[in-house]
């Protein structure tokens, strides 16, 4: 899934438990410039998340999707999410000015 607008940046952090983030992104190669070769395919990414790790990311604008694990209670998943609260009018604003070639990346 993509998130909505407000996480056009998108703070979490893992206290307790473990799950992976799996992303689709398109990976850099070495020695590459800033413009994306034509016809590159995005490559699923599965990054773990333990106690303690911390990522940003533009979650609105990349398909991702949680994976959790049966846990108990001393093995749950808690983490802290955080979003920028965007007002109506703003979230109004990027649903104008968005193209579908820059949101369906």
């Amino acid at each position: 899934h993509a998130d909505a607008e407000n996480s056009l940046l998108h703070l979490a952090v893992t206290l307790s438990g473990s799950r992976v983030l799996h992303s689709k992104r398109i990976q850099a190669h070495a020695n590459t410039t800033l413009r994306r070769p034509k016809r590159q395919e995005p490559t699923e990414v599965l990054e773990r998340q333990e106690p303690g790790d911390v990522y940003l990311s533009s979650s609105t604008l990349m398909r991702h999707a949680p994976q959790f694990f049966d846990t108990d209670y001393s093995t749950r998943v808690i983490a802290i999410h955080a979003r920028i609260l965007y007002t109506s009018a703003d979230i109004e604003h990027f649903r104008r000015v968005r193209t579908r070639d820059s949101w369906e990346r």
